[in-house]
């Protein structure tokens, strides 16, 4: 968390707030998370125009002038939300603009990262070049996903559905969900899902994020929007954290796995 969802949310309330506008005063008073010291995040961000915003997977990407882009990956508990000038030093970074209005980020733990980046293209930069295809981009079509699958058969669905280097975007929560509806066992193999499980699994990852947006993103941990305000796809997850709870389909309790280090929900009986 924050997933896709999340992240797309903040992409696009940013750009609409931000836009256009020149950084007046910038503050980086956590440097175990950036690639950057302090002295050097406020003197290359400081008099920038934001100039868009974008995003690949769970990674937010701020385009600024003079080619300068700041990247944040949020990890499990990050989180960003306008702030005052009282709240500043508390955050791991901030950034006021000359609208009047402020950044603060918290909450990013150590496999997060808040770095700076000066570049002319930016998929020549290692947090981009990593990640595998976009989840939402519009060549993440059913064949090339169908490759995909064939190309990491050996591997459990769930893996493949988790790994950001295949596919980035989606994390715990979203998968579990998505195999779920699917009727999928989150450790079947790849190589072992017939055509029929794999379209399944394909229409319902946009099923579930469909759903995610139309709940405002999940705040299961610390997602906020920009505005401080929480999602609330997390209220209706349906094996997610539902451990001993009745599946809602056929009453079988939830039961839990690790798979990649990550505690995969499913319901025994549905999910085959």
């Amino acid at each position: 968390m924050p997933e896709v969802i999340e992240v797309n949310f903040l992409k696009d309330e940013i750009a609409s707030t931000f836009i256009g506008k020149k950084v007046v005063e910038a503050i980086l008073n956590n440097e175990k998370i950036s690639n950057v010291c302090k002295n050097e995040f406020e003197k290359e961000l400081k008099d920038e125009v934001l100039k868009d915003v974008a995003r690949h997977g769970k990674v937010l990407i701020l385009k600024f002038s003079n080619y300068k882009y700041l990247l944040i990956h949020f990890l499990l508990t990050g989180y960003l939300r306008l702030i005052d000038d009282s709240e500043k030093e508390k955050a791991q970074a901030y950034l006021k603009f000359d609208n009047g209005k402020s950044i603060g980020i918290f909450g990013i733990m150590s496999n997060g990262f808040i770095h700076l980046h000066e570049t002319k293209n930016i998929n020549n930069l290692d947090e981009i070049k990593e990640l595998g295809i976009d989840v939402l981009d519009e060549k993440f079509t059913l064949e090339n996903f169908k490759k995909i699958i064939l190309k990491n058969g050996t591997k459990r669905i769930k893996d493949i559905l988790l790994d950001q280097s295949i596919i980035a975007g989606l994390g715990n929560a979203y998968s579990d969900e998505i195999l779920f509806v699917s009727k999928v066992n989150p450790k079947r193999k790849g190589g072992y899902l017939s055509e029929d499980e794999i379209e399944s699994i394909y229409k319902n990852i946009f099923f579930v994020l469909e759903k995610s947006k139309k709940y405002g993103g999940a705040s299961e941990l610390s997602f906020v929007h920009l505005d401080g305000s929480k999602g609330h796809f997390h209220e209706h997850f349906l094996v997610h954290k539902r451990e001993g709870e009745k599946c809602p389909i056929c009453g079988t309790p939830i039961e839990t796995t690790k798979i990649g280090g990550r505690t995969s929900y499913f319901c025994p009986k549905c999910q085959r």
